[in-house]
């Protein structure tokens, strides 16, 4: 069995950085995730650092982005059952330790792991990356440079090299 893990939730960082903060007030707040959709339509406005702008560094008025943005907020927008969902995820409270004991039962997982961070992202902390490999039994650690978050969006040739070298089993490079 193998395992990618890229920038995510990890030990204690939830909500995640600014975004993650303002989601959780977004869905406290009546028509507050619906507002919050529609603003991550508006380009300038989904550049904010507190919306979008901390989870890529894509290019501004990347068109591709714009349609893919408008593809991720649709079914919020449309589906009463996304939302309901959306927000019962975003009021979710959890004890640090416990989310820390959590994420320390990665050591049971037997299998060769790659924990492809992006070091540069302000969402999930730099150090994460590394710590989660090492909890690994047999995991390796890659870092994709000048990424944000969503380093599949801003790298995603990077991002495919690694995880390509990985399932082929590249181990030449040792670990991270």
């Amino acid at each position: 069995m193998r395992s990618v893990v890229l920038p995510c939730e990890a030990f204690d960082n939830f909500p995640p950085g600014l975004p993650g903060k303002l989601a959780t007030l977004a869905v406290r707040i009546p028509g507050g995730v619906t507002t919050a959709a529609r603003q991550l339509r508006i380009g300038w406005l989904r550049r904010l650092p507190m919306l979008w702008g901390q989870m890529v560094t894509t290019s501004v008025g990347d068109p591709v982005l714009d349609e893919r943005m408008r593809a991720w907020t649709e079914p919020v927008l449309a589906d009463a059952r996304i939302r309901r969902d959306l927000v019962k995820y975003a009021r979710t409270t959890f004890d640090d330790a416990e989310l820390v004991r959590r994420t320390e039962a990665l050591r049971d997982f037997d299998g060769d792991a790659l924990v492809l961070w992006a070091p540069d992202n302000r969402v999930m902390p730099p150090e994460r990356g590394p710590r989660l490999a090492g909890l690994l039994p047999r995991g390796r650690y890659a870092e994709i440079r000048g990424a944000a978050v969503l380093s599949m969006l801003d790298e995603p040739e990077a991002v495919a090299r690694e995880i390509g070298g990985f399932l082929a089993g590249d181990r030449s490079r040792g670990p991270g």
